[in-house]
């Protein structure tokens, strides 16, 4: 095979990709809802690729092969995550094989834990915000109260 069909072949794949993600990006419009708690100060941004139910303070979630529940807590975090910060909450992760376990401080008393799924590349689990809520909320006018 010559080089420049090669270059051209690689070229047309890449303008493909690119092509693919830009749609999805722009034209593609989704529906979102921000499930969120005012007393513990955070919010979650949900699109419609996911499917979500709440009941008994529990919030299932699933999209694709993926799913996660995330759950209230009164404690503090658990000894064994890999601590990092996460949008504004003190967190950490621990995961095997398929499974993903978080956990975000929400205050002195309560922790959120989400225990996820993770079967195949997309979507992925959802992440509470703190600081960026208002501005969540502001932009996206369905809202629905948790916990």
């Amino acid at each position: 095979m010559k080089t420049s069909t090669i270059v051209g072949v690689l070229v047309a794949v890449v303008a493909s990709v690119l092509f693919i993600v830009a749609f999805q990006a722009f034209y593609v419009k989704r529906t979102f809802v921000v499930y969120y708690n005012g007393h513990l100060d955070f919010c979650l941004l949900v699109d419609d690729r996911y499917a979500v139910e709440y009941q008994n303070n529990i919030l299932k979630y699933s999209g694709g092969k993926n799913s996660g529940e995330i759950s209230l807590f009164k404690g503090s975090l658990d000894s064994n995550l890999k601590r990092q910060r996460i949008n504004g909450f003190e967190g950490g992760y621990k995961k095997s094989k398929n499974l993903r376990h978080y956990e975000y401080k929400l205050n002195e008393e309560y922790v959120l834990v989400d225990r996820f799924v993770n079967a195949q590349k997309s979507p992925v689990n959802l992440v509470p915000y703190r600081e960026e809520c208002y501005k969540i909320k502001n932009n996206f006018k369905v809202h629905k109260e948790i916990f």
